[in-house]
């Protein structure tokens, strides 16, 4: 309801800092597969600004959580953010990846944070960096012992939350790597004993004897400390402000404040119309037949009265103007009072010849022609508005952007439906690349296998879908087989979609199937300027960089990504069909990358090329 609206909770800098927040918030809300890169985008810009970097930074993280195919782009975009110089933002970042990696962290995520450890100013971010190694020691076991050294190093100047999740660190490593580690975990534990602290001398004192002098409890601390936890949720902070109304002090606060009254629960039954009225609307009048009547006859005696005080009005400018050409006579030259003659000499011609025109005839439709007016004695041109010369001509600058014809077309079909699925009737699609708008060129294949004819055969879907083309199909004798093309606007989506094929007879077969990314792009030729552009603009969030196992020939790439490569070159260029947002597609020996406006589109199409090429 709300997705048409979707830029109106855009940020604005007007704004107030709880309204900026509860914008988020909206956002975060409404986020889907199909508007996630817009909002990407959108809290990209926020991270930027003082105010909103920490805000904009978790709601990063909640879209993640709601949409799982930008996951790892957002994962990648807030590992970027830990290298930034504000430490609100790299503290955010953190806190927002140690909820996301609880359950799974891939080891090359887990390396990287640690080698940026030493660069982490922020306290918080670098408790949130040991304790995600603490959770996955079984995975970092040769680099974990590394990174409590070079804690063990500034023990004493660091802060108490990074000191007590180091101790927690060194807990886990006695349990899985207790030869190659012991000594270690024995110089923090004595450093954290004498700690200024007493949080951690207490927290200390509690694992000594933990770990060495009670038995019983000891053989239990595999199960203590590395049993799974539940992964921490990102949680708006107005999830439990529901119950106030919106832009109430107590809505600001969270907390009920005296004299809030609650809203009223939804009536069982519908209110009065009336009470929706203004309040000093006015009231609407009806009129008896006959005083609308009078009111009519009135209406034209108005009309007529005014029409003759206009007439008399023209009669008395006519005679000032006259006056006042009689008053400048006589300062006027020979030569001027002589072109005033003929000029009035004129004029009483047209009037003559006007009179018999005032009898009364048949009207008659003419066109009026605008007559040049007199200054100074002299008649002036009309003028001619120069916009009307340049009607024809188009200012317009041409599209950096050209359209190019498909590289590439897959004659084999896909099987929909089968013999017996389809009841006798095979159903099969390609895609013909066609370049025709926003819409997305898909070929229905349908043959008659059965030993009648098939009457009234048509497709059509319940998606509310676009199509363009003629999905009736008609008649299809027993044998024969029916090509039709239809144009379909997808919305830059790949989500599945259902089509109904039916039959004159009352028979409807449904069926679902999705349209790849691949199929939704076109192919555009770019200058090598606008390339660099377009891949220096598109960074961050927008850019997909996937390892290849092995090489791949770039011939392969146009069989299942339409895009247009100059000259057989590396980098291949496309547009998204209904948005029309730029694809590009980079390739090396050991990697592809893609830049695209549309995230999970450049993310799907880096995939499908190292999945399929």
């Amino acid at each position: 309801m709300f997705d048409p609206f979707l830029k109106s909770f855009f940020v604005r800098s007007c704004d107030s800092s709880l309204v900026k927040q509860l914008k988020l918030h909206v956002l975060t809300s409404l986020v889907s597969e199909a508007n996630v890169h817009i909002i990407l985008r959108e809290l990209q810009t926020y991270v930027h600004m003082s105010d909103l970097a920490s805000p904009a930074v978790e709601a990063i993280g909640r879209c993640a959580v709601r949409v799982g195919a930008v996951s790892d782009q957002c994962m990648t975009g807030l590992v970027q953010l830990i290298s930034s110089s504000d430490e609100k933002v790299v503290c955010s970042a953190v806190v927002v990846i140690k909820r996301l990696l609880h359950a799974s962290a891939p080891v090359n995520l887990l390396s990287r944070l640690m080698r940026l450890m030493p660069k982490m100013v922020a306290a918080q971010a670098r408790a949130c960096v040991i304790w995600l190694v603490a959770t996955h020691v079984d995975q970092v076991i040769h680099m974990a012992p590394d990174l409590l050294r070079l804690i063990a190093k500034k023990f004493s100047t660091e802060n108490e939350l990074v000191k007590l999740e180091a101790l927690k660190l060194a807990v886990k490593l006695w349990l899985v790597k207790r030869d190659d580690s012991e000594k270690i975990v024995q110089y923090v534990f004595q450093l954290a004993r004498f700690d200024l602290s007493y949080d951690v001398r207490d927290r200390c004192r509690f694992l000594r004897n933990l770990m060495f002098n009670t038995e019983i409890l000891s053989q239990h601390m595999e199960e203590i400390f590395m049993s799974k936890k539940p992964a921490p949720e990102l949680i708006s902070s107005f999830k439990e402000r529901d119950q106030f109304q919106l832009g109430s002090l107590s809505h600001v606060l969270n907390q009920r404040c005296t004299k809030y009254i609650d809203l009223p629960e939804f009536p069982a039954t519908s209110s009065d119309p009336s009470l929706r009225k203004e309040a000093h609307a006015p009231n609407e009048l009806k009129l008896d037949d006959s005083e609308e009547e009078e009111e009519d006859d009135e209406d034209e005696e108005e009309e007529d009265e005014d029409e003759e005080e206009d007439e008399e009005d023209e009669e008395d400018d006519e005679d000032e103007e006259e006056d006042a050409e009689e008053e400048s006579e006589g300062d006027e030259d020979e030569d001027e009072e002589e072109d005033e003659s003929e000029e009035e000499s004129d004029e009483e011609e047209e009037e003559e010849d006007s009179e018999p025109e005032e009898k009364p005839k048949k009207p008659v439709k003419k066109q009026v022609e605008v007559k040049p007016k007199a200054v100074n004695g002299k008649a002036t041109k009309p003028e001619s508005n120069a916009l009307d010369l340049l009607i024809d001509v188009d200012f317009s600058a041409a599209g950096s952007r050209q359209i190019m014809d498909a590289p590439y077309i897959e004659e084999k079909e896909i099987e929909l439906l089968n013999v017996i699925e389809g009841n006798g009737l095979v159903l099969a699609i390609c895609y013909p690349r066609l370049n025709d708008g926003q819409y997305t060129a898909i070929r229905f294949g349908i043959a008659n296998n059965s030993e009648k004819d098939m009457e009234g055969v048509e497709l059509k879907s319940n998606e509310g879908l676009d199509v363009k083309g003629n999905a009736k199909v008609g008649d299809i004798p027993a044998g024969a087989r029916v090509s039709v093309d239809l144009l379909v606007d997808l919305g830059d989506s790949a989500t599945s979609r259902e089509w109904i094929l039916s039959r004159g007879d009352g028979h409807e077969k449904h069926f679902r199937f999705e349209v790849p990314y691949g199929e939704q792009v076109q192919p555009i030729r770019l200058s090598s300027e606008d390339i660099s552009k377009e891949r220096s603009r598109l960074g961050g969030l927008n850019k997909h960089v996937i390892q290849l196992e092995n090489p791949v020939n770039p011939s392969s790439i146009p069989r299942f990504v339409n895009a247009y490569s100059s000259d057989g070159s590396s980098i291949f260029t496309c547009q998204t069909r209904s948005r029309k947002d730029v694809c590009i597609l980079t390739l090396s020996d050991k990697s592809i990358e893609c830049c695209c406006d549309n995230s999970v589109i450049g993310r799907m199409l880096a995939f499908a090329v190292s999945k399929n090429c």
